[in-house]
């Protein structure tokens, strides 16, 4: 995101988000500076198109004002003379002059709505590009962001803005606004135009649609938005509800709870389909109300002009407000869809604009993105933390404190200490997934952002939980690299130290093997060690693994803890375990304690020093 569209953001807070000024203002400012100037010029290209409107209805009005001449059997006035002397139509008889004029006025109508129609397409479908950029935009603040500012929101919410939100924004509010403004300025013409030629008929259209209007926003607009804060609210809670039901389909299986889980599925489809349904209806509502005023005005103008005029004047000006009318009421009508468009998206639009600029405030140092090298060799896998503190803000203590740490090149560094110390906080902070509100956090003596990127592979990662891609054994462990990266042979070998030989044969077909959605045909073990697999394919420098052995059985967890140990040396391994057997050879343990490190040593010294560690040693025969 550029710099300016950044500072445009993250000043704005988020009530100015509430008015509808603010949020067009506000994404307009996403806009970069020659969309902006293409998007006005598809907007002037429609306002320019609508004078051939003014045209046609002129035509029509010459043709109007002769015909009921040539009815009286009358001079059809000096006026008319020189328009059709203009036309060189003067010297034609009547019959082709109402032809050559009717013919002319079709043309021009048709041809308003053509281009009309071709430039609206070709803006919405840039605008359509532009959302493209504003969710790769997004999308590369969530891949460089803050993990504790990403995990604020649900994954769905997340999906929703990068997806719908950038849509809403783009498409439906600038979109929509670009199609009001022209269809406003085209209503204002013929209005004016109207009012040159009939006072009177003017007068009245303008009561008439300022009646109808009002009325129409009054009922419509504001049950619009609120239609539209609900669709959000159900698309973002029906898409949750489903990831949990595939998620937990194993218990609900087990529980007999399927009919409960499907009803309450269903009932929150029926009401998203409802809420979709009256958002469909709401135009129709707009459409059949304009045309029925129109009618209801032609009756009023023609008692008005008859009432006031002579017959020609009145019927002129009957017709005259006839075609306008037919003109001025697709605008209306568009105007109104334009404006139920906003109201609907404009819930979306706000949630992603606040996610956005959440996003950004949370981003205290970008990681800059450039031509990087895979493998740098001046890279050196020590880790330093000084006087680290760190805070998720949202507990009445700190998450880690005053963290001091120093692991050497080639060194096996296991985490240990009970649940909810900090252990994971601490890997995130040596990853750079978050940043220290204060102290210091450095990989290979830098900033553990940077690091990564001008490094890549020389850092490898094994979470907790292992995702597995829809795809081959091939696929899952070259996951995130191009196809082909890494020869049959390396892939075999890490399988192989991962003691996967066993489920997948040592040739290439084997490779091919599909292991379904999530895992769904591989084991918890299996899974664990495709992960671990996954990260040391890359042949890594420095490997940080969290809890990855912890749904090993004891044989392949030995197996495992000697293949990690065997990289001593060459390796930096760092380690969060709860299984003491797995790190009684670690070079160093660190024992975290409510967010604070309370001893560090080999794993005798981490003994002497915390009564609680030593217990759950000797109940292991340790």
């Amino acid at each position: 995101m550029k710099n300016s569209q950044k500072n445009s953001l993250i000043n704005k807070k988020p009530r100015e988000f509430e008015s509808y000024l603010g949020l067009i203002r506000s994404a307009y400012d996403l806009l970069l500076a020659k969309e902006r100037r293409q998007i006005k010029l598809a907007t002037l290209a429609l306002v320019a198109v609508s004078l051939l409107d003014l045209a046609g209805i002129f035509l029509i009005g010459i043709l109007g004002s002769i015909a009921v001449t040539a009815i009286e059997s009358g001079e059809s006035g000096e006026r008319i003379d020189q328009i059709l002397n203009f036309l060189k139509l003067t010297n034609l008889r009547f019959e082709t002059q109402v032809l050559w004029l009717g013919f002319a006025s079709v043309v021009v109508l048709i041809a308003r709505t053509s281009i009309s129609i071709l430039v609206t397409r070709k803006l919405l479908l840039f605008l359509g590009k532009i959302s493209n950029r504003v969710s790769s935009e997004i999308m590369k603040r969530i891949m460089n962001g803050n993990l504790s500012i990403i995990n604020t929101f649900s994954t769905q919410s997340t999906l929703y803005y990068v997806t719908e939100g950038a849509r809403s924004l783009m498409v439906s509010i600038l979109g929509s606004v670009s199609v009001l403004g022209s269809d406003i300025i085209v209503i204002s013409f013929l209005i004016v135009s109207l009012a040159l030629i009939s006072p009177i008929t003017a007068g009245t259209s303008i009561v008439l649609i300022l009646f109808v209007g009002l009325g129409l926003s009054f009922f419509v607009n504001h049950r619009a938005e609120m239609i539209g804060e609900e669709i959000t609210k159900h698309k973002i809670e029906q898409g949750s509800f489903l990831v949990a039901i595939i998620n937990s389909y194993r218990e609900i299986f087990v529980r007999s709870q399927r009919n409960f889980f499907e009803k309450k599925f269903m009932t929150m489809q029926e009401n998203l389909t409802r809420k979709n349904v009256e958002v469909l209806a709401l135009p129709l509502i707009n459409r059949y109300v304009l045309e029925a005023s129109v009618v209801i005005g032609s009756l009023i103008i023609a008692g008005v002009q008859f009432y006031f005029l002579d017959a020609r004047r009145a019927v002129a000006s009957l017709g005259i407000f006839l075609v306008v009318g037919s003109r001025v009421a697709p605008a209306a009508i568009r105007v109104q869809q334009s404006l139920i468009q906003i109201q609907v998206t404009s819930s979306s639009a706000r949630l992603t604009l606040d996610y956005m600029k959440k996003l950004i405030e949370g981003d205290k140092k970008p990681i800059s993105q450039g031509n990087i090298e895979y493998g740098i060799q001046n890279f050196e896998p020590v880790v330093a933390i000084e006087n680290a503190n760190f805070d998720y803000g949202d507990s009445n203590s700190p998450t880690l404190v005053n963290i001091n740490l120093k692991i050497e090149s080639g060194k096996y560094v296991a985490i240990v200490g009970p649940t909810g110390s900090g252990k994971s906080s601490l890997i995130d902070l040596i990853l750079g997934l978050n940043l220290p509100d204060s102290g210091v956090v450095q990989i290979s003596h830098g900033e553990p952002r940077q690091v990564l990127v001008e490094n890549p592979g020389l850092i490898s990662y094994v979470p907790q939980e292992i995702f597995i891609l829809d795809g081959t054994i091939r696929e899952n462990i070259e996951y995130g690299y191009n196809k082909n990266t890494f020869t049959d042979d390396e892939i075999i070998d890490v399988l192989r130290r991962c003691a996967l030989d066993e489920f997948f044969v040592g040739n290439s077909n084997s490779l091919n093997i599909e292991i379904g959605e999530n895992g769904s045909r591989v084991s918890g073990g299996q899974r664990q060690r495709i992960g671990i697999a996954r990260a040391l394919i890359s042949k890594p420098k420095l490997l940080i693994l969290d809890e990855s052995t912890n749904a090993l059985d004891g044989k392949t967890e030995q197996l495992i803890t000697s293949t990690l140990v065997s990289l001593k040396g060459d390796v930096t391994v760092i380690t969060i375990a709860h299984r003491l057997s797995t790190v009684v050879n670690a070079d160093l343990v660190v024992y975290l304690e409510n967010g604070r490190i309370v001893s560090q040593g080999d794993f005798n010294q981490v003994r002497k020093d915390v009564p609680d560690f030593d217990t759950q040693a000797r109940i292991m025969g340790l």
